[in-house]
């Protein structure tokens, strides 16, 4: 298994292969470099010089992004996941960290960078403790997919990312409710919150609902009805549902009032829409 904090301790004879690699990039020999990168990787992994492979394809993938060489640097990608997959290298902020560095590269969503994220969690389900991929590869993901707008991609991606994450798609969800998608503003934020529940994150769910009030109250402070406990009472159902059922979730031996409930808001669920009601 590869300890990963010795990834930064990388030969001469690795940054000098690098600098004429780049000097080949740079000089538009495309091909010459990829092949050059693919080689002597595989000559390092052979010689068991693990970090210096690593190091030259995650550097080398970045600097043909840099061109806009996305089916080069997608390859050498692969074999980077290769590497991280048959070491056995384990999760950490700089092994992340570096897969994180060559996505944001890529300069839009296509089908190199849904394949590269798809390797990520892939590996990072094998080898660290979520089940549901790494948090901070969906994080990043999700940023990404919500730049280009892609709500429903985004969202998938925020609801199994951190806090910072859930936070981001409170935001998103507001956006998404702006848009004429549909009439009841209270949808979105409905859609992520259920999501959040049903994979037992509280925490992420009241974040990102307070994230979204937050802009509520900011921009749309005539959809505050009332105020009663120091609670907001909203024009919307769905809004107000969240909230009952975060303040149910958070008490004890409240699985009656949970089922009441849920079953008071079936028929608005069900009517706005069936994902939500299976959620």
């Amino acid at each position: 298994m590869i300890a990963t904090n010795t990834f930064s301790k990388i030969s001469r004879g690795t940054q000098k292969n690098l600098n004429n690699i780049n000097a080949s990039i740079k000089e538009g020999k495309y091909y010459e470099a990829h092949q050059m990168l693919h080689s002597v990787s595989q000559r390092y992994v052979k010689q068991r010089k693990i970090n210096d492979a690593i190091h030259l394809l995650h550097n080398g993938a970045k600097s043909l992004l840099n061109y806009d060489q996305e089916g080069s640097a997608f390859d050498l990608f692969k074999r980077l996941i290769h590497i991280y997959e048959t070491e056995n290298v384990i999760v950490t902020e700089e092994s992340v960290g570096r897969l994180i560095e060559i996505l944001n590269s890529f300069k839009a969503i296509n089908q190199f960078t849904e394949d590269a994220m798809k390797l990520s969690i892939t590996w990072s389900i094998k080898n660290g403790k979520s089940q549901f991929g790494d948090q901070n590869i969906h994080h990043a993901y999700g940023l990404k997919c919500l730049k280009e707008k892609k709500y429903y991609n985004a969202e998938n991606h925020f609801v199994f990312g951190n806090l910072d994450s859930a936070k981001a798609l409170g935001i998103m969800e507001y956006q998404w409710s702006t848009e004429n998608y549909s009439d009841d503003y209270g949808y979105f934020i409905a859609r992520a919150v259920l999501q959040y529940l049903a994979i037992k994150k509280l925490t992420h769910a009241r974040t990102c609902l307070s994230s979204f009030c937050d802009k509520i109250k900011t921009n749309k402070s005539d959809c505050i009805v009332h105020n009663t406990n120091n609670v907001d009472i909203y024009s919307s159902s769905l809004l107000n549902f969240c909230q009952v059922l975060i303040l149910l979730i958070e008490r004890e031996d409240t699985i009656h009032q949970f089922e009441q409930v849920s079953q008071k808001y079936s028929d608005v669920l069900i009517k706005t829409d069936d994902f939500l009601y299976e959620v």
